[in-house]
């Protein structure tokens, strides 16, 4: 049986999601604060991330998939409150 992803936050300002490591293919970015399932760390510093807060059912229903650096991640309690905003 798998493990449960770690849950973490987005630890910088803003914070790029890339389609795969080391690629220039962007498909999200995400504000400091958001959360996200951490499914895999990987020894170059990419971490697989499902952003929660933004919804994607066809790719994934928890929500968008993507990589992030794992230095942008921070894990525990989120590193600010979040605020909402309109458009």
């Amino acid at each position: 049986m798998a493990a449960e992803p770690a849950v973490g936050f987005v630890a910088t300002g803003l914070a790029t999601l890339w389609s795969a490591p080391f690629n220039d293919d962007v498909v999200s970015q995400l504000l400091l604060g958001e959360r996200v399932l951490v499914e895999e760390v990987r020894p170059d510093g990419w971490a697989r991330v499902v952003a929660v807060e933004q919804p994607a059912a066809r790719l994934d229903p928890r929500g968008y998939p993507g990589w992030l650096p794992a230095t942008q991640l921070a894990y525990g309690s989120s590193p600010s409150p979040r605020t909402s905003w309109t458009r």
